[in-house]
C-alpha cells in the first residue's frame, strides 16, 4: 500500500526540512501544494523529491486541501502542515495500519505544544483523522479548520474509523511561533465570513470562539460558544468537550466564577473522567482564594489521571501539573514538608518540569546550602537539562546568590533564558555594565526584546548614562512600544535634571513600566536611585492616587511600616481600592488591632465582594473580638456568594465550638 503526503505550504522553508525528514522512509509520494511563496519553499520541497503544485489562494483552505489530493496517486493519504513532525517511532504502527482494508481513516495523536519551547512539559493533546484512504468521494470541506471526516461518513455511513498510537508533533502554538506569523487576524476575518454564511453552524461559530480567545478576546469568545452550544452540537463530537472546557476558561478570565463552576460541576456529571475541567475547578477556586476546595480538586486529578484520548486534553494535568498546583498550595499554607513532598512527586512523574523545580528549589534555597539542594534535586529531576539548570540558576538569584547563579551560568550555553538570569544575577551584584551587555544580547525579534531592552535601560540608568538609556527609547519606539520608551526617555530627564514635559500616549504601559522599574530598584537596595526615579510616577499619577499605587509597591517588598504610611494617606484622601484596604486590614492584624482590621476588611467587601480571603479575615477579626453572631452573619453572606467553599464550612463549625466554648 502506497501512501501520499499531502501538504499545503507557504512560506515554510524554515520549518518544511524537519517536517518531511519525519515522513522519510514513510510517504512513498509528497504532494507539496504552494499558495504562494516568496521564499525558498518550493525548492526544499524539490529537495526531498516532493511534486510541487503552484495554486493561487481562494480563501479556502478545503479548496487547496483537495488540490493535494487530486494531484495524489496513493491508496492512502497522510496530511501534515509545515510546522508539524512524525513521530518516527511510530512509524510500524502508521504502515501497519494500512495495510487493513477494514479501516477507512485513522484518528492520530496531534500533540499540540504550548508555551515559550517544547520542553516546558505543556501539552494539549487531541486527535485528528490525519490518515484516510483516497477515494473519489472523499474530499476537505469548510473554508477554514477544514474537515475530512464529514465526506467519509456522507460517502459511507458505515466507514470504520479507528484511533492508533501515532503521534504527530505540532510546533505551531509556540509563543515565538504565534509571534511571528500573526496568523490569528487573517483567520478571524475568515471565520467570520463564515458565520455570516451559515449562522447556524456550532461548529462554525465554534472555531470562531478559538479564535478568539486565542486573540484574549474572552467576552466575544464566551458569546460564541454559549451560541454554538444553544445551536446543540452532537455531544459524542469530538469537539463538544472541548468547547465547554474554553467556555470555563473565558468565565474564569472574566471573573464569573460561579458561573464557571456550574459549567464544570454539569460537564463532570456527563463526562467524569474529563481530567481538564476538574484541573479548572481547582484553578478556580484558587482564584477566589478557597485553598481547601483547591486542594481537593487537585488531589481528585491524581486519583483520575489524564483524561482518555477521546477528549482534547492537556498532558500531565493528572500527574505533574496537579501535583506542582499542590505544592504551591502547600506553600502559601506553609506547611513546608508537605509542599516539598508534592514538588517531588511532580518531578518524579516529569523530571523536566521546570514549575516544580523552581517551586522545590525555592523552599529548599530558604534554608539550606545551594550545593546541598543541587544534590537532592539531582536525585528527583533531570538536571542534564539546561533549561532546568537555568531555572536553578534563578532561583539561586531570588535566594540572593547570584554569584553562584553566575557560576552555573558559566558552564551553560549562553541561551536567551541563560542570558536573562545572567542578566538579573549581575544587577543583583551591582555589575550594571556588565548586565547591560547580557541584556542587549537579548534584543532581537521576539517576545523577550522589550523586557531585555527594558532592563537595558536600567542599568544604563543606574551608571547614569543618558545615551544607553536613549539607545533603548529609539529601539523600543521603533518596534511600536511608545509607553515604554516614553519611560526610558523620562529617566533620561531626571538624569539630566531636566522637567518631564509631555504625557505618553500609551499612558497605562508607562505606568505598567515604570512600576516595574520601582520595583526592580527596590529589590535591588538602589534607594537613591528610586528616589531619583520617582518624579516619573509622581507625573503619570494625580498625587492622591499615587499614594496607593506606592503603598502597594512597598507592601509587596516587605515594607510595612512605609506602606502604612502610604496607605493611610490615600485612605484620608478617599482615593483607596478594595485591595489597599485588605492591606491595611493585614497590617492591623499584625499589630493586634482588630477592631481597625474589622473596619477595614468592611470597607473592603464594600468594594469588593467577590473575595474570599477577605471574608475569612474579617470573621477571624470578630472572632478575636468575641463578636461570634457578626461573624456567623458574614459567613451567611459569604456562603450566598460562594456556595462551594469548603472552608467556609470549617470556618462555621470552629465558630460554633468558640461559642460553645464562651
Amino acid at each position: 500500500m502506497r501512501i501520499s503526503l499531502c501538504m499545503i505550504v507557504r512560506n515554510e522553508e524554515e520549518d518544511l526540512p524537519k517536517c518531511l525528514e519525519s515522513v522519510r522512509g514513510v510517504a512513498d509520494e509528497i504532494v507539496v501544494v504552494d499558495t504562494g511563496s516568496t521564499d525558498r519553499t518550493g525548492e526544499v520541497a524539490e529537495l526531498f523529491g516532493a511534486k510541487v503544485v503552484p495554486f493561487a489562494w481562494t480563501g479556502s483552505f478545503a479548496d487547496a486541501r483537495n488540490v493535494s489530493i487530486a494531484h495524489a496517486s496513493g491508496d492512502w493519504i497522510l496530511w501534515m502542515d509545515a510546522d508539524e513532525e512524525l513521530c518516527r517511532e511510530d512509524i510500524p504502527v502508521l504502515r501497519e495500519a494500512v495495510l487493513r482494508d477494514d479501516c477507512e481513516a485513522y484518528l492520530v495523536h496531534v500533540v499540540n505544544y504550548v508555551g515559550g519551547t517544547p520542553d516546558e512539559g505543556s501539552t494539549v493533546v487531541g486527535l485528528s483523522p490525519r490518515l484516510f484512504r483516497r477515494r473519489p468521494a472523499y474530499a476537505f470541506t469548510g473554508r477554514i479548520h477544514e474537515q475530512i471526516l464529514v465526506s467519509i461518513q456522507s460517502a459511507l455511513p458505515e466507514a470504520r474509523i479507528e484511533t492508533i498510537p501515532v503521534r504527530i508533533y505540532h510546533y505551531g502554538y509556540l509563543e515565538d511561533r504565534v509571534l511571528k506569523r500573526g496568523k490569528t487576524g487573517r483567520n478571524l476575518a475568515l471565520l467570520k465570513e463564515e458565520v455570516e454564511k451559515y449562522p447556524d453552524d456550532p461548529f462554525t461559530r465554534f472555531n470562531l470562539a478559538m479564535e478568539y480567545i486565542r486573540r484574549g478576546e474572552y467576552e466575544d469568545a464566551e458569546r460564541e460558544f454559549r451560541q454554538a452550544y444553544l445551536l446543540r452540537p452532537d455531544p459524542s463530537s469530538a469537539y463538544a468537550p472541548h468547547l465547554l472546557k474554553n467556555l470555563c476558561i473565558c468565565l474564569r478570565a472574566l471573573g464569573r466564577h460561579e458561573d464557571a463552576l456550574r459549567v464544570v460541576s454539569d460537564t463532570l456529571a456527563v463526562l467524569p473522567d474529563f481530567t481538564d475541567m476538574e484541573f479548572l475547578r481547582g484553578l478556580i477556586y484558587l482564584d477566589v482564594g478557597d485553598y481547601a476546595s483547591a486542594m481537593h480538586s487537585f488531589t481528585r486529578c491524581v486519583e483520575m489521571g489524564d483524561a482518555p484520548p477521546c477528549y482534547v486534553s492537556q498532558r500531565g494535568l493528572g500527574s505533574h501539573h496537579a501535583w506542582a498546583m499542590l505544592g504551591n498550595i502547600f506553600t502559601v499554607m506553609e506547611e513546608r514538608k508537605k509542599a516539598v513532598e508534592a514538588y517531588t512527586k511532580a518531578l518524579q512523574a516529569n523530571p523536566r518540569y521546570t514549575p516544580a523545580l523552581r517551586g522545590l528549589a525555592d523552599l529548599l534555597l530558604s534554608r539550606e546550602d545551594p550545593e546541598k539542594v543541587m544534590g537532592f534535586l539531582r536525585r528527583v529531576a533531570d538536571l542534564s537539562d539546561e533549561a532546568m539548570q537555568v531555572v536553578f540558576a534563578d532561583a539561586l538569584c531570588s535566594a540572593k546568590r547570584p554569584q553562584e547563579a553566575i557560576d552555573l551560568l558559566d558552564e551553560l550555553t549562553p541561551s536567551e533564558a541563560a542570558l536573562t538570569v545572567r542578566g538579573k544575577a549581575l544587577m543583583f551584584l551591582g555589575r550594571y555594565a556588565e548586565a547591560e551587555v547580557a541584556f542587549r544580547q537579548l534584543a532581537g525579534p521576539g517576545k523577550d526584546i522589550v523586557p531585555a531592552m527594558t532592563h537595558a535601560a536600567l542599568c544604563a540608568f543606574l551608571r547614569k548614562d543618558t545615551a544607553g538609556v536613549e539607545q533603548c527609547a529609539v529601539k523600543l519606539e521603533a518596534i511600536g512600544k511608545t509607553g515604554v520608551a516614553w519611560t526610558c526617555r523620562a529617566l533620561v530627564a531626571v538624569l539630566d535634571g531636566k522637567p518631564i514635559l509631555d504625557m505618553p500616549k500609551d499612558r497605562k504601559s508607562a505606568i505598567d513600566t515604570v512600576i516595574g522599574l520601582l520595583s526592580t530598584l527596590l529589590g535591588l537596595n538602589e534607594f537613591d536611585a528610586f528616589e531619583l526615579a520617582l518624579p516619573i510616577f509622581s507625573w503619570l499619577i494625580p498625587r492622591p492616587q499615587v499614594h496607593l499605587e506606592l503603598g502597594k509597591l512597598y507592601m509587596s517588598h516587605g515594607f510595612q511600616e512605609t506602606a502604612l504610611e502610604e496607605l493611610s494617606q490615600a485612605h484620608e484622601a478617599g482615593v483607596i481600592d478594595a485591595e489597599g484596604y485588605r492591606i491595611l486590614g493585614r497590617l492591623a492584624e499584625g499589630k493586634e488591632l482588630w477592631e481597625d482590621a474589622v473596619i477595614f476588611y468592611r470597607k473592603a467587601l464594600e468594594m469588593d465582594g467577590q473575595h474570599l480571603p477577605t471574608y475569612t479575615a474579617l470573621v477571624q477579626a470578630l472572632a478575636r473580638l468575641r463578636r461570634y453572631g457578626e461573624a456567623l452573619d458574614v459567613l451567611e453572606e459569604a456562603k450566598r456568594i460562594f456556595p462551594h467553599a469548603r472552608i467556609l464550612e470549617e470556618a462555621r463549625k470552629a465558630l460554633v465550638v468558640a461559642v460553645g466554648d464562651a
